[in-house]
């Protein structure tokens, strides 16, 4: 199991880096436990930005969306 996180990891990054806001960057480590973070909850998220649950959830979806869109571009680029 670690060294299919590791892959994972591994794999994300390059576009997680390219994520425009630090929000996104920061929502989708702390979800997914990435860079070594532990997986995190939408509320433990949301104290730690001191927004609502909804609004990470938001956030996350937004940075779902535009990492599906990285990941099209440079597969068919």
């Amino acid at each position: 199991a670690f060294h299919l996180r590791v892959a994972a990891e591994t794999a994300a990054q390059p576009g997680i880096d390219q994520l425009p806001h630090p929000r996104q960057r920061l929502v989708v480590e702390r979800r997914y436990g990435l860079n070594g973070e532990p997986v995190h909850s939408l509320a433990e998220i949301a104290g730690e930005l001191r927004v609502s649950r909804e609004r990470v959830r938001q956030i996350q979806e937004e940075a779902l969306k535009r990492l599906r869109k990285l990941g099209q571009q440079s597969a068919s680029g």
